[in-house]
């Protein structure tokens, strides 16, 4: 999956719901899973835990399959000393580069040939906005919040950390990175780019980050960080989570996938911009 004749580079970015799955899922798909995987599935306690583990690391071995010609069992996942997962194989395979993400009944991913980060939080979260504002916000970002209506405010707040999140993921710092020290611009129409970052990480301005709104009830953001004069686009597909044992059967089968529409998920603003 690369750039090719100018095109804009794809960046795919793929989600299913898992509120329907259980513990017999879990036990289904396990062995799909690397070594190091089941070792952290293991450590989980809560059953709804370990069912979003596996299902988006199911999910992600889908939709590497759906861009390159491997089926969901030949996939080898390992991660970094920091936590980054990266591709192991098939061999060929190497380059392309994934997040994940899980919160709520949704579990997601994107996948690029270049740097990427992906996060998805609930909008219905039980939460006081307010005792995380200082610890998570640039204060340009505070500013900001505050001159927010305030029944706009959680969204406000959620947009920000989805877009630190992102970032953080694909710089493959994580939670290692004060966020406070990443700062974004948000406009009303959902548009966003890095304003600062701490210089020890690189150039803010070869990030290109965007706002996801996926089923109404989640919000999300891609971070992307592309070759010098790549436009990207943005391709969102939804996955019915009922046709991963199909998948696993078949292991090159063909799932129920569609490419998601307004009302159900859709993007604030362009999928596509140049640099």
């Amino acid at each position: 999956m690369t750039c090719q004749n100018n095109r804009p580079c794809p960046v795919h970015i793929w989600f299913a719901a898992a509120g329907d799955l259980n513990v017999g899922f879990v036990r289904r798909m396990r062995w799909l899973l690397s070594e190091w995987e089941q070792l952290r599935l293991d450590s989980l306690q809560a059953e709804a835990d370990k069912v979003r583990f596996v299902a988006a690391h199911a999910l992600v071995r889908v939709a590497l399959s759906k861009v390159y010609p491997a089926g969901i069992m030949d996939w080898s996942l390992d991660h970094t000393f920091a936590g980054k997962p990266f591709v192991r194989g098939p061999h060929g395979a190497e380059g392309l580069q994934f997040s994940l993400s899980h919160a709520g009944n949704l579990v997601g991913c994107a996948i690029a040939s270049v740097p990427v980060g992906f996060d998805i939080e609930p909008l219905q979260q039980d939460f006081v906005v307010d005792e995380l504002l200082r610890g998570t916000l640039a204060p340009q970002e505070l500013s900001r919040w505050h001159r927010e209506p305030r029944e706009d405010r959680v969204r406000r707040y959620l947009s920000y950390w989805t877009l630190k999140e992102a970032l953080a993921k694909g710089l493959g710092v994580g939670m290692n990175v004060p966020f406070s020290s990443l700062a974004f611009d948000v406009n009303d129409d959902g548009q966003a780019h890095v304003l600062t970052m701490p210089v020890s990480l690189g150039d803010a301005a070869a990030w290109k980050v965007h706002r996801l709104d996926l089923m109404g009830t989640y919000v999300g953001a891609v971070a992307v960080k592309p070759k010098a004069g790549e436009a990207i686009e943005l391709r969102i597909n939804r996955f019915e989570m009922g046709t991963l044992d199909h998948w696993v059967l078949s292991s090159r089968g063909t799932a129920v996938v569609r490419a998601l529409q307004p009302p159900d998920a859709h993007l604030n603003g362009r999928a596509r911009w140049s640099i």
